[in-house]
């Protein structure tokens, strides 16, 4: 039959044997680089202008805060919205580390940079609730600012015997009515929005949209104004742009460990293009 038929397959259809090399595929879309560490004096105009921004909007406090509550979403939507406040808190956390466990393990000890954050963030944020000493929207005094020591009277309940409810001073635990400048949740929320868009810079528009959504939120369920929502914000991301990129978790458990267990050990920190 082969006299008579062209047995060969034409020139353009012919299959070329499948070769293995060790050559990487390229991605025809670039990934998009993680932000560089910011710098001290970055550091300290980003906590200037934060200062800046909240003397401005000061005066906006009181008229935001109300038409915002007056919204009182309800149903499904308020529950949703209770849980996505919680962006950046233990639950949030915990299901990003199953996943990195699960698909990304070489990169679980960047964990401890985020625990760093996290930790400053925190302390930074009750030092200065504690400074500040600002009654929450409940009171409806967005321009009252106590310090640590000032004592507040309560502008519309009494107590029993009809003498004015004092609510004491910020500073110790037990008063948290005075602890709204600033957010704690955003702050929290902007240092793990950093860390995900940091390794995962893809996350980027999702992970600060959430950040941004937490605040938004905690001014909608009344337990800030937006002034303490950006300081808290600012302060968050400032701190976890300076701690994260420079792996500081990673090397301070490096430091650790070499001092006081084993002066042997292999840093796990190999500089940042190898975390």
């Amino acid at each position: 039959m082969c006299r008579y038929l062209i047995c060969h397959e034409p020139q353009m259809y012919r299959r070329e044997p499948h070769r293995v090399t060790d050559a990487p595929i390229a991605s025809p879309i670039p990934s998009p680089s993680a932000a560089a560490p910011l710098s001290p004096r970055r550091l300290l105009i980003t906590a200037a202008l934060a200062v800046i921004m909240a003397v401005v909007l000061l005066p906006a406090d009181g008229p935001i805060s109300q038409w915002m509550r007056s919204l009182k979403p309800s149903g499904d939507t308020k529950r949703e919205l209770e849980v996505l406040q919680q962006f950046g808190d233990a639950a949030s956390v915990i299901i990003v580390l199953l996943v990195m466990m699960a698909l990304d393990p070489a990169r679980l000890r960047r964990m401890l940079d985020w625990a760093l954050a996290i930790v400053t963030s925190s302390l930074a944020v009750l030092a200065l609730k504690m400074t500040i000493g600002r009654p929450r929207p409940q009171f409806h005094d967005p321009l009252t600012f106590l310090g640590p020591f000032g004592h507040y009277i309560h502008p519309t309940k009494l107590n029993d015997d009809g003498t004015s409810r004092i609510v004491g001073n910020a500073i110790g635990f037990g008063n948290e009515q005075l602890w709204s400048m600033p957010s704690n949740h955003t702050a929290a929320a902007f240092v793990f929005a950093v860390f995900l868009t940091h390794l995962y810079p893809r996350l980027k528009p999702m992970a600060f949209g959430l950040a941004a959504l937490v605040g938004a939120c905690r001014i909608l369920f009344g337990a800030h104004y937006l002034t303490d929502v950006l300081v808290g914000g600012l302060l968050g991301w400032s701190i976890a742009s300076f701690i994260i990129p420079r792996g500081l978790g990673v090397r301070a458990l490096d430091a650790i460990w070499i001092t006081w267990i084993d002066r042997n050990a292999t840093p796990a920190w190999k500089g940042e293009d190898n975390n």
